[in-house]
């Protein structure tokens, strides 16, 4: 198979990974190597670490990557396991890793694979086409509320209790084989208003099939499970031990604060919490209800349950109240009035000055985000720890 790609997002990819030609790298999903192979453009006395599960891809790589192959070290294995991999290629520290997750093209151009909703094959789905589990196994053999839980935590498939019995009615007949047979049940399980959508019905099942089939999710579990992590840590006790251990710091406390103050204290707004159990599956219907009338006390209802997938017979509720803020209390939100916008912009100046800390978050930058330019913030923060 002939391989043209382009690569998504690669030039957003190359700016946040500030590509240093002595630095080593990993790519977690070499795929079609078209990221691999701008890395390894990038690189000098360099190295690459390039890791894919499928033996296809790994095949190609030399091909993709002609010219870049004495700085690329080729690991057939899965990112979940990347402290195993580095560790064993004798590697104790990257300069930037990069992972795009999914299905990669290829695979769903092969129809063979059985990725692909469109091509009529053997139900597969596996990235590593070793591995023993497939699509046809989990279609024939998992029982029905596992098939549903996965068409709804992995696809977002609002249907998934109507495809799952689908498939269970039908299995009870015969076996389901192909892609094509399944993706045929789907849409008939489906209510004719679904059928009408301008996507493929399958989509999001088979997407969801896939990420069961080749655990996808618990890969990234597992390679983060190698990451350091530090809990009830106070910065500001031994300020200088934490400075010695990164060349970058990020911040998102409140500014004012890692500066002692100096310049005076800004004003916050402040929140309590009322936690009730209550015996009951259900209370209203989603994670966050907010309140803007004037009679009701509190600001909001968090139901925790709607954050997790799953049934429970009882369910957790957190009434927000508003509170009054004193120095030394949890600041919440900042209070964005001409007094106290004045001095953040002093505790900004200062804040510019500071060379190895970004400052982040709504108390790190004293701002209120919205959610839809939260994203834009977190890249933005990205380039300046990169750069």
């Amino acid at each position: 198979m002939e391989y043209t790609h382009k690569p998504v997002l690669l030039n957003e990819c190359l700016d946040a990974l500030s590509v240093r030609p002595d630095g080593v790298y990993v790519d977690g999903t070499l795929g079609r190597a078209g990221h691999s192979r701008e890395i390894a453009k990038r690189l000098t006395a360099g190295r690459l670490i390039a890791i894919d599960r499928d033996k296809a891809a790994l095949d190609e790589a030399p091909h993709r990557l002609e010219g870049y192959m004495d700085r690329v070290t080729l690991v057939r294995g899965n990112f979940g396991d990347l402290t195993e991999i580095l560790a064993g290629l004798g590697v104790d520290g990257v300069d930037g890793m990069l992972f795009d997750l999914g299905v990669s093209s290829p695979q769903l151009d092969d129809g063979s694979r059985g990725f692909s909703y469109l091509q009529d094959a053997p139900l597969d789905m596996r990235m590593d086409q070793s591995a023993p589990l497939t699509a046809r196994d989990v279609v024939n053999g998992w029982d029905q509320e596992e098939l549903r839980r996965i068409l709804w935590q992995y696809g977002e498939e609002r249907y998934s209790g109507l495809i799952a019995a689908a498939i269970v009615r039908e299995r009870a007949r015969a076996a389901i084989e192909t892609t094509g047979q399944l993706a045929e049940l789907i849409r008939s399980a489906m209510p004719a208003k679904a059928r009408r959508e301008k996507q493929h019905p399958a989509k999001r099942s088979f997407q969801a099939i896939r990420i069961a089939v080749n655990d996808e999710l618990g890969e990234v579990e597992r390679m983060l499970e190698g990451v350091e992590v530090r809990l009830n840590e106070d910065y500001f006790q031994d300020r200088a031990k934490w400075n010695a251990m990164a060349e970058k710091i990020i911040f998102t406390g409140p500014i004012d604060a890692f500066f002692d103050y100096r310049l005076g204290a800004l004003e916050y707004r402040s929140v309590r919490f009322e936690t009730e159990v209550l015996d009951m599956e259900n209370f209203q219907g989603n994670a966050v209800v907010n309140y803007t009338d004037a009679e009701t006390p509190f600001t909001r209802i968090i139901e925790h349950k709607h954050f997790a997938f799953g049934t429970q017979p009882k369910t957790v509720i957190s009434r927000e109240y508003s509170a009054e803020w004193r120095l030394g209390d949890e600041p919440y939100y900042p209070v964005n009035d001409a007094r106290n916008n004045a001095l953040y912009e002093q505790y900004k100046a200062l804040a510019e000055q500071e060379r190895n800390v970004i400052f982040g978050g709504r108390l790190g930058s004293y701002k209120y985000y919205d959610m839809d330019v939260v994203i834009a913030e977190a890249l933005k923060c990205v380039r300046a720890l990169c750069t």
